[in-house]
């Protein structure tokens, strides 16, 4: 399937625009959602008067092109990566869950305590990924 992504903005306030991007077709996620919009939280300003204003759009643009071209690597290995963050609110023992039913026995324990330790409640967000580095 070939997929398209195209950069769009919306005005907002302040003379500053949003960078969204559009897929068409919407992508469909191995958890079975659809996915038509990403919003990477990028602002320009839409008519830059200062030097420091036209640098801060110089690079945005470059972290548009970058997520662009993310975009375009992950749709020949069908991984949207970039997709992850909405997984940040989602029940990360949920997940281990999973893990949990495709091993079988050896990760049960460790799936036991880490539910005991967490006291049932535990989402990525709270996971800091940068100790395990």
């Amino acid at each position: 399937m070939s997929e398209r992504v195209t950069i769009r903005t919306k005005k907002i306030s302040k003379g500053m625009e949003s960078v969204y991007f559009v897929f068409n077709p919407p992508i469909i996620l191995t958890s079975g959602e659809t996915v038509e919009r990403d919003y990477p939280r990028i602002h320009r300003f839409v008519n830059p008067d200062t030097e420091l204003q036209k640098h801060q759009n110089k690079i945005a643009n470059m972290v548009i092109s970058q997520l662009y071209d993310d975009f375009f690597k992950a749709s020949i290995s069908q991984d949207y990566v970039f997709l992850r963050r909405r997984r940040l609110n989602d029940s990360f023992l949920d997940y281990y869950q999973e893990i949990n039913d495709a091993h079988g026995v050896k990760y049960s324990s460790s799936y036991k305590h880490f539910f005991r330790f967490c006291s049932g409640k535990c989402v990525f967000r709270s996971i800091p990924v940068h100790q395990f580095r």
